[in-house]
């Protein structure tokens, strides 16, 4: 027999995902909605990874789609405006330390 709660899990999963895409794509698609169904749909994607409990699929994927996207955060100042930082950290970086986390944490 199913419970309630065992029920409701994935509703509530993909309510928040719902709600997230939305907020996501509404911030996101000013004058272009091409970009705002393509973050909906990488958000699908991910809800979709999510829901079916495999975290390390998401990450790979995430860490995929994230790579060429070079936006830092310089953890050290630049010396002057045209040298770039000597440590920074990318979003590709922390998808990559979750997902090294994760495996660390399945030995």
């Amino acid at each position: 027999m199913t419970t309630w709660a065992r029920l409701a899990e994935p509703l509530a999963w993909g309510l928040a995902a719902a709600i997230g895409a939305l907020v996501v794509a509404a911030a996101v698609s000013g004058d272009s909605s091409a970009v705002g169904v393509g973050v909906i749909g990488l958000l699908a994607i991910g809800g979709w990874l999510a829901w079916r409990r495999q975290p390390r699929r998401l990450l790979i994927a995430a860490l995929y789609f994230l790579a060429p996207i070079d936006v830092s955060k310089a953890l050290i100042a630049p010396l002057d405006r045209f040298y770039s930082p000597g440590l920074y950290l990318s979003v590709g970086n922390l998808v990559l330390l979750m997902l090294a986390a994760l495996w660390v944490g399945r030995r």
